[in-house]
């Protein structure tokens, strides 16, 4: 996705006030269909908890979730490189992921239409930036998840190694990147000067 006229940044971090908010309005849009609400939330609860690219779980299974609810970890493949790393997952992740609704899945959690063939990564991403463009606005992309995850680590560590090893970056400078003043951390720093 092109970065939107007059812009400054391609994206902004989604926390837990805009997921929150993303997750009810495709709760309650009447106008989408239910298959299409399932796909997205599942698509969201993913990316908010793994800070993974899109291209990193369109092929998500339920033998992944079932593997991820025993070991808390899953290996995921870099896009990029082709290396495999593991990620630890907590259980408030899991309790998210549990709280999804995989009814409609066979096998692969994101598939086409009216099959059981897994989607292409550029359909699941066409379909969730869509949705976010309606949902928030312009500037939030599938994207936004993995640079939310980064922020929020940064955020309650104050430690860009541990935010590094978790969004699996090899470079440091990669990671420092997405770091950025969150609002919250903006308040927090103005209370303890005024």
């Amino acid at each position: 996705m092109a970065r939107p006229k007059n812009t400054k940044k391609d994206r902004l971090p989604i926390m837990e006030y805009e997921y929150n908010q993303i997750v009810f309005k495709t709760k309650h849009d009447k106008a989408m269909k239910s298959v299409t609400k399932r796909k997205l939330l599942r698509a969201y609860g993913l990316l908010y908890c793994f800070g993974a690219r899109i291209s990193e779980i369109t092929n998500f299974t339920l033998d992944d979730l079932n593997f991820i609810y025993m070991h808390k970890y899953i290996i995921l493949t870099d896009t990029k490189s082709n290396a495999t790393q593991r990620l630890i997952i907590n259980d408030k992740a899991i309790e998210i992921l549990k709280s999804l609704d995989y009814s409609d899945c066979e096998d692969a959690l994101f598939y086409r239409p009216n099959t059981t063939t897994p989607m292409n990564i550029g359909g699941l991403e066409k379909l969730i930036n869509t949705h976010l463009k309606h949902q928030l606005n312009v500037l939030y992309t599938t994207h936004s998840f993995r640079a939310g995850y980064i922020t929020r680590i940064l955020e309650a560590t104050g430690n860009p190694k541990i935010a590094q090893k978790l969004a699996r970056h090899k470079d440091i400078i990669t990671t420092l990147r997405y770091s950025g003043a969150s609002d919250r951390q903006i308040d927090d720093a103005l209370d303890k000067i005024f």
